[in-house]
């Protein structure tokens, strides 16, 4: 059998698509996948040791969970599953997307021409070969090569040095007596900033016993107002101000600052940071009392690697704190510890100056402009003996590319090709480090100690770990009532056994494990976390043994129907073919289960029993609409359902008048938004695109959002596809699309639609299905038409067409 491979190009395009051979039960996937290294042609010339990378996965989104290498004999097994999370961003074809696609390993190859051969295995056995290519060895970067590379930058030292010498001259009195340290600021852009990062400093140096001079280098700034305050501090003697003639870029001018007092240590520190309390000591420790260290970096919110709360992430700073008293708690938990890591990141960095004299200053001549060269600069020290650390007792606050943001994504881009070209083990080094995660503990620690803060009334909030108005309704629920502690208990997609934990209403994950909680520890987690309600939103995707946390616990708790689970294993009350079932009798839903089997259950008569003795134990059971209510109180007549509305976070919006917008030409432009799958009308609106272009109506259609599957557009289809969003920028994409009507093509029954109540607030005329929440929530709003779910396509058009001649729709 065979198998067609698509490759994309994340960030290079292959050029070929490749019919590849496969084991495989059933129905033949499309595979997608890409080859970061080795680059080259079918047969190529490589370093050793080979590093082999990529990422994969198949159209339903899954990566495989082995992939290895053939050489001969060999097979050699590559590490899988690393998080790529450049691919979920950039990939709009498959909306279930695993952020974990990414493959990596180094090997060595003999001596000789080899064939190489990739392949990729799922877990329900499917294999893949993914591509053969041949391959003959260069020799290892010999002892010789690395005493060549060892004077080349030693050279460059003595030319800066010299290059620098006579403006060092002019400032030698500037500096303190005794200072012992410089710390550099390289500034471009960003007044408010550098004012705040320098602020930060002056108030933390009576708190610190070592003594440092703060350098700051102008790269030729555009804003005259951060020039002039950058003088003014000059001048009053805070900082020492150097200003670079014209625009260096990052690794040029954090250079010249490494010239200015070639026997001293240096701190690094970007001009959008802040520092607290006796910052630089704690960062300085580790170099002075430790042999061959190289760099130390701290925590921070946006640190990649060294991040807090959520490693390899730009973080927000958690609700309720403050980046001040993060620090505090990271100095009183973690004090003294610190861990090595591959690579030191530049945005707060200690250097070792004896390091800086055996291996040489950053790159100039590969990085030119920025972005990369602390990752040179931390793997070369490592070649040379030397270590990098994470101090995991200091936090500071980074907010992230400010000073030298305008060209960052084209260096990220050539920075990361070229690291792994030079350093074949870097990026494994990197996703090993990502795997073991060993701050975690530490992360943890912290994490427990913002948890005890919490209000004593704590509510668990149990769900799944699907997006969407669930965690909205979530979020906004802890938004609304600060004067409860709550946490959110999210089931792992791939593992239902498992759990993870958020602080709400930040939604920061707690770092309790890798892995996740297991269901059988949480009785004991939640008597630790002091958990006084427990609140179920979802029961879908997770394990039936959630239903017992109660009985086991003697915790009240509460349900919130956001679906129809308790009573529908398919979850909305849809057929196999994805529209609206009409809730049949039970003999037909036993035929639907068969026919779309479910995990974990067997029967829907069995499955309804458990879920009515489970709802008549709670407390409180609330659905969002009548709609809903009426299906509830179908199935289970003997239980009381509350319709209690989900609280808006501006419920001022829902009232706001509608109209017609005045966009130019004569083309109604209709617009669909969310995540369509097949229930939502991802389908039914591809029909009615198709329709509009096959009689050339005067109607285009906008996805403001992505389906399940890529859609059909021009020029079969009238169909835009706008992709990924997020829900703050919903009302803006609207109008930068010129929407006139907003279309809801829903199959399936809603029980309350946060995207309606974006329609709403935006003044949108509205077109929704008689299905779910749609007519009761649109009952007596003007311009909204409510339509026969089940209406086709050439009907549903032309009843949106004749909306628009008119003043009011209904």
């Amino acid at each position: 059998m065979f198998m067609r491979a698509k490759a994309l190009g994340l960030p290079l395009r292959v050029l070929s698509r490749l019919w590849l051979r496969i084991i495989h039960r059933g129905n033949i996937p499309r595979i997608y996948w890409h080859l970061d290294a080795p680059l080259g042609s079918a047969i190529s010339k490589v370093k050793n040791p080979v590093r082999m990378a990529g990422w994969i996965y198949n159209e339903k989104g899954q990566p495989p969970h082995k992939v290895f290498v053939k050489v001969g004999d060999r097979t050699i097994p590559l590490q899988a599953r690393l998080p790529r999370q450049d691919v979920l961003d950039k990939n709009e074809e498959v909306s279930e997307l695993d952020v974990r696609t990414g493959f990596e390993g180094s090997f060595r190859l003999g001596k000789g021409i080899k064939l190489l051969q990739l392949f990729a295995e799922w877990e329900d056995g499917a294999q893949c070969l993914l591509c053969r290519r041949l391959y003959w060895r260069t020799s290892r970067l010999s002892k010789s090569l690395k005493r060549v590379n060892r004077k080349r930058h030693k050279r460059r030292n003595q030319v800066l040095l010299s290059q620098y010498r006579k403006q060092c001259a002019e400032h030698s009195g500037k500096g303190g007596e005794k200072a012992q340290v410089d710390v550099i600021i390289p500034v471009y852009k960003g007044l408010e900033e550098t004012r705040k990062c320098l602020d930060s400093i002056y108030q933390s140096i009576p708190e610190n016993q070592t003594q440092f001079d703060i350098i700051v280098i102008n790269d030729a700034s555009p804003e005259k107002d951060l020039v002039r305050y950058l003088e003014k501090e000059a001048d009053q003697g805070k900082i020492i101000l150097f200003h670079n003639k014209g625009n260096q870029g990052f690794v040029a001018t954090v250079n010249r600052g490494l010239c200015f007092h070639p026997q001293r240590h240096v701190i690094l520190l970007n001009n959008d940071t802040e520092v607290f309390h006796d910052w630089a000591d704690r960062l300085l420790q580790p170099l002075l009392s430790q042999s061959k260290i190289a760099t130390v970096t701290p925590f921070s919110n946006n640190a990649t690697i060294c991040s807090y709360p959520t490693i390899a992430e730009d973080n927000s700073i958690p609700f309720n704190t403050t980046p001040a008293a993060l620090d505090q708690l990271c100095r009183e938990l973690n004090s003294g510890v610190t861990h090595e890591i591959p690579t030191g990141v530049g945005f707060c960095m200690a250097m070792n100056r004896k390091c800086l004299h055996d291996i040489g200053y950053f790159d100039e001549e590969l990085f030119g402009k920025g972005y990369g060269e602390e990752n040179d600069y931390c793997q070369r020290a490592i070649l040379e003996g030397w270590k990098n650390l994470h101090l995991c007792n200091t936090f500071v606050y980074h907010k992230g590319s400010v000073s030298f943001q305008e060209t960052k994504s084209p260096r990220i881009d050539q920075a990361i090709v070229l690291i792994n070209n030079m350093f074949p083990g870097y990026n494994y080094d990197i996703q090993k480090f990502l795997v073991t995660d060993p701050a975690r503990e530490n992360r943890l620690s912290i994490d427990m100690a913002r948890l005890d803060k919490l209000p004593t009334e704590r509510i668990l909030c149990i769900s799944n770990s699907r997006s969407g108005g669930t965690l909205q309704n979530i979020i906004e629920l802890a938004q609304q009532k600060p004067n409860q502690g709550r946490l959110l208990l999210g089931s792992r997609k791939e593992n239902p056994d498992l759990y993870h934990l958020y602080l709400l209403p930040g939604n920061e994950k707690v770092n309790y494990s890798a892995g996740g909680i297991s269901i059988f520890d949480l009785p004991d987690y939640c008597k630790q976390w002091g958990i006084a309600l427990l609140e179920y939103h979802q029961l879908a995707d997770q394990t039936p043994e959630i239903m017992n946390l109660p009985s086991k616990t003697s915790i009240p708790y509460s349900f919130i129907a956001h679906d129809y689970f308790t009573f529908c294993p398919q979850i909305v009350m849809v057929t196999k073919k994805g529209t609206f079932c009409g809730l049949p009798s039970l003999e037909e839903c036993e035929q639907c289960l068969k026919n779309s089997p479910v995990q974990y259950i067997d029967s829907v008569q069995t499955w309804r029993q458990k879920t009515q003795k489970f709802l008549t134990g709670a407390d409180k059971i609330h659905t969002p609409s009548k709609s809903a209510q009426g299906f509830f109180t179908k199935v289970f007549p003997d239980l009381e359902f509350e319709v209690v509305p989900h609280q808006e976070t501006n419920p001022e919006l829902l009232v706001v008048e509608p109209k017609w917008t005045q966009n130019a030409g004569t083309e109604l432009t209709v617009a669909v938004l969310g995540a369509l799958s097949i229930e939502k009308g991802a389908d039914y609106l591809e029909a009615a695109a198709v329709d509009a272009a096959a009689r050339k109506l005067p109607i285009n259609f906008t996805l403001v959002g992505y389906g399940y599957r890529t859609l059909q557009s021009r020029p079969k289809a009238k169909l835009k596809v706008s992709g990924r969003y997020h829900h703050r920028d919903v009302l803006d994409l609207l109008k930068q699309y010129n929407s006139d009507v907003i279309w809801f093509p829903a199959r399936c029954p809603e029980t309350y639609s946060y995207t309606l109540s974006q329609a709403i607030a935006g003044g949108y005329p509205i077109v929704a299905p008689d299905l779910g929440a749609f007519p009761e929530r649109l009952q007596n709003r003007k311009l909204s038409l409510i339509l026969p779910w089940n209406l086709s396509v050439t009907e549903v058009n032309d009843r949106i067409l004749a909306c628009r001649s008119q003043t009011t729709i209904s």
